[in-house]
Order: structure tokens, then C-alpha cells, then sequence
């Protein structure tokens, strides 16, 4: 089977509780959650392992 990785856009509340309800509905999965800044986007990845 494939992993399955999951992108958030945006890092405010609902992104961040929504990634964290993704990675609780698929376990299996690599969720990532990109968060705007001044130019670009900032990758915030692995929320299991406290690394955002």
C-alpha cells in the first residue's frame, strides 16, 4: 500500500486542529501543514513528534 501524506495550507487554529484530526483518523499518514510567511510558505511538518 502507498503512504498516504496529508497538506495542510494554513497554520492558524483550524489548520492546526485539523491536520491534528487527519492525523488521528489516518495514523499511517505523513501530515504536513504550510503556514504563509512574508515570502512564501514555511513547511511545519510531523506534528507526532512535537517538531512544528
Amino acid at each position: 500500500m502507498s503512504q498516504k501524506r496529508i497538506v495542510v495550507v494554513g497554520g492558524g487554529a483550524a489548520g492546526f486542529f485539523g491536520a491534528i484530526s487527519a492525523g488521528n483518523y489516518f495514523p499511517e499518514a505523513e501530515v504536513t501543514i504550510l503556514e504563509k510567511k512574508q515570502n512564501g510558505f514555511k513547511q511545519s511538518k510531523d506534528l507526532r513528534r512535537g517538531t512544528l
